[in-house]
């Protein structure tokens, strides 16, 4: 059974809410998850130790059948991009053929939501930065169980 909150904390289940506005893991609860779409495509973040980690499914990579030349493409864009990340930032190829960026950022301020809310914005601004030029569709549907289990992340 989890731990109860200080008097001074705003219980709000896997987190809790100090009065100054900064958030925190609740005792004995999984890190903090958040869930969004960003131009179609399923970003899921996790908050763990101050850092921002984020997992967003890409889209599949373009098969032979839908045309040698626009794999080609995407094969070039893509290695172009792998020399391109920020620091903390990967690309990954799954079983099925979907691209997964895994990145991660410190926030400059403790992990208040103004400050996740400005890392959401900033890695979304940045993630469309880095997806210029890419031919790959969001993913139909809200997103596929890929690698997530590498944010030890659980999907029911």
């Amino acid at each position: 059974m989890p731990s109860l909150p200080s008097p001074d904390l705003l219980d709000l289940g896997r987190y809790a809410i100090s009065r100054d506005g900064r958030m925190q893991p609740a005792a004995g609860r999984p890190p903090l998850r958040f869930h969004f779409l960003w131009r179609g495509r399923p970003v899921h973040l996790r908050l763990t130790g101050g850092a921002l980690e984020f997992l967003v499914e890409v889209g599949g990579i373009p098969s032979s059948a839908e045309g040698r030349l626009r794999r080609q493409a995407v094969f070039a864009r893509l290695e172009q991009m792998s020399g391109e990340m920020p620091p903390g930032w990967e690309l990954r190829l799954d079983p099925a053929h979907r691209l997964w960026l895994q990145a991660s950022a410190a926030p400059a301020a403790p992990p208040g939501m103004l400050t996740v809310l400005t890392g959401v914005v900033d890695f979304a601004l940045e993630l469309d930065a880095r997806l210029e030029g890419l031919d790959i569709p969001a993913p139909a549907g809200l997103g596929g169980a890929g690698p997530s289990a590498s944010m030890g992340e659980s999907r029911a």
